[in-house]
């Protein structure tokens, strides 16, 4: 049932001008539109967050020439709502899925190259500039969910 904290001048001003703050206490802990649920939805929409582990590391180091680089990273925990554990990685086990390949979207590739990376999300060569490539994952219960 709830529960108001009203501050109230007079009763006269309260009649003509109503209460001036009236604040309600109420528990909306059950139901679809409860507190419960908004603030699960909340926390649904914000980016997950790292804990612990999920340390990146590449063969060759930087600034050594190679053909391709693989990238490998640690076990480690992130949470959103929940703790959740990220599964290690290593790219020449593992696939890397090309999201923006222009030509096929989630192009899979093992390791990062100029074989498999030619061109930019709008098909323009690369050439001999550089590129930025963003790496992510995802964490879940379920283990085969893992990306």
């Amino acid at each position: 049932m709830p529960v108001a904290r009203v501050l109230v001048p007079t009763l006269s001003t309260a009649q003509s001008f109503g209460v001036l703050k009236c604040h309600a206490y109420t528990d909306h802990l059950r139901g679809g539109s409860g507190h419960l649920q908004h603030i699960n939805a909340w926390i649904r929409k914000r980016p997950a967050q790292w804990i612990s582990g999920v340390v990146l590391a590449q063969d060759p180091i930087e600034g050594t020439s190679a053909s391709t680089i693989n990238i490998t990273y640690t076990s480690g925990v992130v949470t959103q709502l929940h703790d959740q554990i990220m599964p290690a990685f290593d790219s020449t086990v593992d696939p890397i899925f090309v999201v923006n390949d222009p030509d096929a979207a989630y192009t899979i590739i093992n390791g990062i190259n100029t074989t498999d990376i030619t061109e930019d999300s709008e098909g323009a060569a690369i050439g001999n500039k550089y590129h930025t490539v963003v790496l992510f994952g995802v964490a879940s219960q379920e283990g085969k969910d893992c990306q």
